[in-house]
């Protein structure tokens, strides 16, 4: 077994059992090892958030994308973020990029983002455009500061903007 997937092993060990100190001191021990670095930040930042910490988190979010400036995921994560602490023009922001990175196992999700921030914000154009390049049976489960958690599909966002 490879270091980074054996790191993953363990990390979703540690997880599993609650074991969360053990498991940001490993992210911190790994963040030296140059095979690991993204890994590490990528759970590290996952870890801190779930934990309530969300400037670390959001501090890690930024050192993976200076780590990787073009890969989308960390936008992706920083968009539902804002969503969820109900920055909704950041939200925004960082869902256009996920869009304009053109990766399309991110598209109808960064759509979906952009629009929910957009109608949130009251720029219903932008949200209806977003929310026309969504399949007709999108559905996904969302949680913004304003609206809570909740399944929302396409035509639940529809009725939002309308």
């Amino acid at each position: 077994m490879n270091r980074l997937r054996q790191f993953r092993v363990v990390i979703t060990k540690l997880r599993s059992s609650q074991r969360l100190d053990e498991a940001i001191a490993l992210c911190d021990d790994s963040m030296h090892v140059e095979e690991l670095r993204y890994a590490a930040f990528c759970e590290r930042t996952d870890l801190k958030y779930d934990r309530g910490q969300y400037e670390d988190a959001f501090s890690d979010l930024e050192r993976m994308i200076e780590l990787r400036p073009v890969d989308p995921s960390p936008f992706y994560v920083r968009a539902r973020w804002h969503l969820m602490l109900g920055n909704e023009e950041a939200a925004a922001a960082d869902a256009t990029v996920v869009i304009n990175a053109g990766e399309m196992y991110f598209m109808s999700a960064a759509h979906f983002m952009r629009a929910l921030a957009n109608c949130l914000l009251g720029k219903l154009d932008l949200a209806q455009e977003d929310c026309a390049k969504l399949p007709a049976d999108y559905k996904t489960a969302i949680d913004t500061q304003k609206l809570g958690w909740r399944m929302m599909s396409r035509a639940d966002l529809q009725a939002l903007i309308q």
